[in-house]
């Protein structure tokens, strides 16, 4: 601090500034009366000598530590807050984040494409905002057994509070493989928040190149709607069959979501085999009743691509006889194809 005050009385334009200034005082004092030309000359020397002092100051307030510190905070203020942020365009806001996530020179020394993934983070992560989002995904589910078309079937209500894209919403899709003759869809239904509701039954999918392959596809337009309401609640009612006595049940999250639940409840002599959650860095609790009840649930954010399978047979415990009695005659092994349904929302 003493170093700095030192500093400041011994700079020599300062100094120089101070003496101008006094010998434009002096010239006052004497001679400012004398005529207006003098007068003049001793005003302007007075404000050269004033003007220099004042830069002088300035001068070194730029180069003290305080004041460096002070201009770095403003600019961090201006460049990292949020309201700063919030108003830069989708590419911009892609490219500062670019800039933050940058890998380190040690990074790229180890791997020289990893900027390609952060690159790849960034984009993903803006992107949701061109897609409609989903809360609280409810499965309510109950595996039976069809007398009729001797198939195991499963009779699903998926149900979801949907929120629009910035463009609005985009279409409801439903759909099955292409081999999967026997499932539909008995309705989808949408709720809107002012209490009306809009009920599409029967959707009809037809055969559609789905990805690369051969599917079912039926869709429910929500055009109309556009955003004329924060959210909507839906609600999709299907019946999915898998084979003769057995069920390869598997659900794909297609969208971003806010919450998962499945609950999935067997009659008529089927049970649970197995379960599988393809997902990783997020929490799920499962709880069972024996092999006739299980609830998946997670409370988190669940991406794209994630989803869950479990498989459903009749039981081993009874005898061949009592299977083919009630569901039919049993197909070897052998000719099993795996289950097919699956829903594309």
């Amino acid at each position: 601090m003493k170093a700095s005050v030192i500093g400041i009385f011994f700079s020599k334009y300062l100094w120089l500034g101070i003496v101008w200034l006094l010998f434009a005082i002096i010239l006052d004092k004497s001679y400012g009366q004398t005529g207006y030309g003098l007068y003049l000359i001793i005003k302007m020397v007075e404000s050269i000598a004033l003007a220099i002092i004042v830069a002088s100051i300035f001068t070194y307030t730029l180069g003290t530590t305080e004041f460096i510190n002070k201009i770095r905070n403003l600019l961090e203020n201006i460049v990292v807050s949020r309201k700063f942020l919030e108003n830069l365009s989708k590419e911009g806001k892609i490219e500062a984040l670019k800039e933050i996530l940058k890998p380190s020179d040690l990074e790229r020394a180890r791997y020289i494409n990893i900027e390609s993934y952060y690159d790849d983070y960034v984009k993903k992560s803006l992107d949701i905002s061109s897609k409609n989002l989903r809360s609280n995904y409810c499965i309510s589910a109950n595996a039976f057994y069809d007398d009729e078309k001797h198939l195991v079937g499963i009779r699903t209500i998926y149900s979801y509070r949907l929120y629009p894209s910035e463009t609005g919403y985009k279409d409801i899709r439903i759909g099955f493989d292409k081999e999967d003759s026997h499932s539909y869809c008995e309705k989808i239904c949408i709720n809107k928040p002012d209490g009306t509701r809009m009920v599409h039954e029967n959707v009809v999918v037809t055969p559609q190149n789905n990805l690369g392959s051969e599917d079912r596809l039926g869709s429910v337009s929500l055009e109309d709607i556009g955003n004329s309401f924060d959210h909507l609640d839906i609600e999709v009612h299907t019946v999915e069959y898998g084979n003769d006595h057995w069920f390869m049940y598997t659900f794909k999250a297609l969208q971003p979501t806010d919450g998962f639940r499945l609950h999935l409840q067997c009659s008529d002599m089927l049970e649970i085999r197995k379960y599988a959650i393809f997902d990783t860095g997020n929490a799920y609790h499962v709880d069972t009743v024996g092999n006739l009840d299980l609830i998946i649930t997670c409370h988190q954010w669940i991406k794209e691509g994630v989803g869950v399978s479990v498989l459903i047979s009749a039981l081993h415990e009874i005898n061949t006889s009592d299977i083919e009695e009630s569901l039919g005659p049993i197909v070897p092994s052998s000719e099993l194809v795996e289950g097919s349904a699956k829903h594309v929302t």
